[in-house]
């Protein structure tokens, strides 16, 4: 399986549509080095077109991929401490 994680676009140049470019490239390279599954990895929480999400959801099932709901994303620590800290780091920073 490959794992599609993060991705990001901006309106600009949007309708020459270079991300659609670089996803098809990343399904074709998972595929030659033998994954037969590509995991997108995010979308809305609900299937309703007035979630921020719709147009990611939109996207990616433009390339044929299927919505499952699960459970999201989770921050963990492994040093005790360690992400409670970053946390207050980064807010006083503005972050």
């Amino acid at each position: 399986t490959a794992f599609y994680m993060y991705g990001a676009s901006s309106s600009r140049g949007r309708r020459d549509m270079p991300a659609y470019l670089s996803q098809w490239e990343s399904i074709r390279w998972s595929v030659e080095q033998g994954c037969r599954r590509y995991d997108w990895w995010g979308g809305p929480d609900r299937l309703v077109e007035s979630d921020p999400m719709w147009g990611v959801y939109r996207f990616k099932t433009g390339f044929g991929a299927e919505w499952h709901q699960r459970l999201g994303g989770w921050d963990s620590g492994l040093v005790p401490g360690a992400l409670t800290m970053y946390r207050l780091l980064r807010s006083s920073a503005g972050a």
